[in-house]
Parts: C-alpha cells; sequence; structure tokens
C-alpha cells in the first residue's frame, strides 16, 4: 500500500507506533491534526511549517520513536511534497503517481520498501479538488514578511496570507503564537 505525501509529512514505520504510545488510540489522540493516514505499513501525519515537523519529530523522539540513527532515518522519516525525501532513507520508496489512473491529477504517495499493494491511502475526508495537492505555493519565510500582509485566527491555528496582488493563502499551524 502507500500513503499520501501533502505539504512536509513525518512518515512513520507503523510497528514501531505502539512502542512509543502503548495503543493506537493513544497514538490518534496525541496525533495534532486531521491529515493522519495509515496504510498498516506506513504512518504519515502532514504539516504546512517545518517548524511544526521539527516540534513532532522532537516528540516523537522523546517517546523513543527515532528518526535519525548515524545520520539515517530510523523509525520515521520527512518526504516534502515538492522535493521527496529531505534524507535518504532504505525502507520508503517515494514518487509520483497519477490518483485514480487520472494523469491531470498527480500527487507524492510513499510506500514500505517492497510493498506489493497497490492502494493508496489518504486522511479521512481527503479529496484532490482544493487540496494542497492541486493548490499550492511554496514561500521562502525569508520572503513571507517582505510580500505578504498576513493575520492569524487563533481559534482555527490559520494563518491567512494576502499578496500584493490580493491573492489569499493560507498556513494551517499545529502550534499557537503567543
Amino acid at each position: 500500500m502507500s500513503v499520501l505525501i501533502e505539504g512536509i509529512s513525518i512518515v512513520i514505520r507503523a510497528d514501531r507506533v505502539i512502542s512509543g504510545f502503548t495503543t493506537w488510540e493513544n497514538f490518534v489522540g496525541w496525533v495534532p491534526n486531521k491529515t493522519l493516514c495509515s496504510d498498516n505499513e506506513l504512518v504519515r501525519i502532514g504539516f504546512m511549517s517545518p517548524i511544526d515537523v521539527r516540534a513532532v519529530v522532537s516528540d516523537l523522539e522523546a517517546r523513543g520513536i527515532k528518526y535519525l540513527v548515524n545520520g539515517l532515518p530510523k523509525d520515521l522519516t520527512v518526504v516534502d511534497q515538492i522535493n521527496g525525501l529531505s534524507r535518504p532513507c532504505d525502507w520508503i520508496e517515494v514518487g509520483r503517481m497519477p490518483l485514480d489512473g487520472d494523469e491531470s491529477k498527480i500527487i507524492m504517495a510513499a510506500r514500505l520498501q517492497n510493498s506489493q499493494c497497490p492502494h493508496l491511502v489518504c486522511p479521512t475526508g481527503w479529496k484532490y479538488e482544493g487540496s494542497l495537492t492541486s493548490n499550492h505555493k511554496f514561500i521562502p519565510s525569508s520572503e513571507i514578511e517582505r510580500s505578504f500582509s498576513s493575520a492569524f485566527d487563533a481559534q482555527s491555528g490559520v494563518r491567512t496570507f494576502v499578496d500584493h496582488e490580493g491573492e489569499k493563502w493560507f498556513l494551517g499551524r499545529t502550534d499557537r503564537p503567543k
């Protein structure tokens, strides 16, 4: 099987999750957003900010789920929807594929190395139309303050950016600015 990769995804070997959380239910309750999906071999959580990824990886490591050992991903890895793997990893395959055979809907997916199941798993309720895959924009952090005005909705955790042409862009965050 394979899991959808959108934004910046943390991908965890499914057999390692229980070691850090005792039960699947504990893990699901801990996940900070609604991007979780799993094919029973890999577990994926997606983010829009590298800051959130670092915080979640740090929390997972504190629970014994290791990111890097001798410079290589052990229990989890980080995959970007544009650039793929952040580091070489020998237990995962990452690539682009058409969604349901539709060449106009190309997605990024990841699967455990040598997995034979061709099915894709996406977060509950995910649809291509309106997704981060169908409409995204990468803006280096050094450009954000200079090129956009922004507002933050503390309740939803979404920061809205407006460019000079008046177009709105959204950044979902798992933390809340103080």
